[in-house]
């Protein structure tokens, strides 16, 4: 069978993703003969792969010529399959060329579609176990719908730190995966076909859910669905009342900031200077020493809580003891449960890219309070933690106390740290050199 594949009204991002699955459909049985990526333009075909939304009429005279031509129609990602994030918008504003503007809509509202590969953008694996049952003559359709997809009922959650806003979900399914990665499940699919939801089990909020507040979904969310409940404001309030003059800032939090707003590191202390503090420390929290598992964080506490209670005996509650007139600026989501003011690397960023921190002078911190886990061993990521907890689970015991950090890479990943596209790896390990620098020249070590 021939396959074809076209782009409407979308990023193009799941051609991209996908060219090299695309290019594997030999080994189906099938072949690939229209793709104008690949300079394949062959308007014969049994199979056609469309992605994007349909944005204007010129889309809908499009797809119905597609559906007219191809035996089988696979609706391909997000905007194909839901409207995606154009069809979050009113109406789509065409800024270029005599297109006719309609409202984005899914493939669906316009014509028959036999299959859907969902995600933003889908999985490799997804579309090519489709063009598998496609090439096997397969009855089997993952996704299948039978009725075009609207949005009836809204799944909102709430929550002390966390919120899902349904109205901006477009059921891409990140959010999920990585949940189920980190192994906590506190987000899934409810419903079925019209009403397909991305929520808690039993749509219950976030705090009464198995979620550990690592904050990993709304770093994976691309479209801020999921988002922190910010505590920005508050701290801004405060510092105009004079309630807060000193900072307490975590290596991995000015890490993060640094890098996100692409200066030194010690730009980045000026701009917080900037916002009204006087005094900056570098700090990072001491760890309890009394107990076999020390959690780095409410996180890895609630982890243990949740889903090893029978471990909690063994395990250490963090308490952060700031004195009064003093905020924490972290990189993790979590600490916001332990101690107020707290705000996380991320809502700083969003006040200080506001500022022109180029133009501002380098300052060193007043202070550096680090402490020290020379005696612990560490279990960094969900995988390392688990098989902690599980082999004490097991009764085969640790050695000596152990330190779990849940996020993966640990804190310089943490939930709190500003999105991913806002700074990319380089430049993370640039201000991270930049910030150990900065250290051992303040400390003198």
């Amino acid at each position: 069978m021939k396959v074809a594949v076209f782009s409407l009204g979308g990023c193009e991002g799941c051609r991209y993703s996908l060219v090299e699955a695309l290019l594997s459909i030999s080994d189906l049985g099938l072949e690939l003969v229209h793709e104008p990526l690949l300079g394949l333009h062959d308007e014969s075909y049994d199979v056609a792969i469309v992605e994007g939304s349909v944005d204007s009429r010129e889309d809908v005279e499009k797809l119905l010529e597609i559906r007219q031509r191809a035996r089988v129609l696979v609706a391909l990602g997000t905007c194909a399959v839901l409207g995606g994030v154009p069809g979050l918008a009113e109406e789509v504003a065409v800024k270029c060329g005599p297109r006719r503007p309609l409202r984005a809509a899914p493939l669906s509202r316009y014509v028959r579609v036999d299959y859907w590969v969902r995600g933003c953008p889908p999985p490799r694996e997804e579309l090519l176990r489709v063009l598998r049952w496609i090439s096997e003559g397969s009855p089997l359709k993952p996704g299948e719908s039978r009725f075009p997809y609207c949005r009836e009922q809204a799944a909102s959650v709430p929550g002390t730190l966390l919120e899902l806003e349904a109205e901006k979900c477009i059921v891409c399914g990140r959010c999920v995966k990585v949940c189920e990665e980190m192994g906590v499940h506190a987000l899934g699919y409810a419903r079925r076909s019209v009403s397909i939801a991305v929520t808690t089990p039993l749509e219950v909020s976030f705090d009464e859910s198995t979620c550990v507040a690592c904050g990993q979904c709304v770093l994976y969310c691309p479209v801020g669905a999921l988002r922190e409940v910010s505590g920005l404001r508050e701290l801004l309030q405060a510092l105009r009342a004079g309630l807060v003059r000193e900072a307490y800032v975590e290596p991995e939090a000015l890490v993060g900031i640094a890098a996100s707003l692409s200066v030194p590191p010690g730009k980045a202390l000026a701009a917080l200077k900037a916002l009204g503090l006087r005094r900056i420390v570098v700090w990072r929290p001491p760890l309890p020493e009394d107990a076999l598992i020390v959690p780095a964080s409410m996180a890895e506490y609630l982890y243990v809580k949740k889903l090893y209670p029978e471990l909690l005996p063994l395990t250490a509650k963090p308490e952060l003891k700031l004195k009064h007139g003093t905020v924490l600026i972290t990189a993790c989501l979590a600490r916001r449960l332990s101690h107020s003011p707290v705000v996380t690397a991320r809502d700083v960023f969003r006040a200080l890219r506001k500022l022109d921190v180029d133009a501002l002078p380098e300052e060193a911190p007043d202070e550096v309070r680090l402490s020290h886990e020379l005696a612990l061993q560490k279990a960094v990521g969900p995988s390392q933690v688990r098989n902690v907890l599980e082999s004490l689970k097991a009764r085969h015991g640790v050695e000596r106390p152990v330190t779990l950090y849940l996020c993966p890479g640990g804190c310089l990943r943490g939930g709190g740290q500003p999105y991913p596209d806002e700074a990319g790896e380089e430049e993370l390990r640039r201000a991270l050199k930049a910030v150990e620098q900065l250290i051992k020249s303040t400390t003198g070590g």
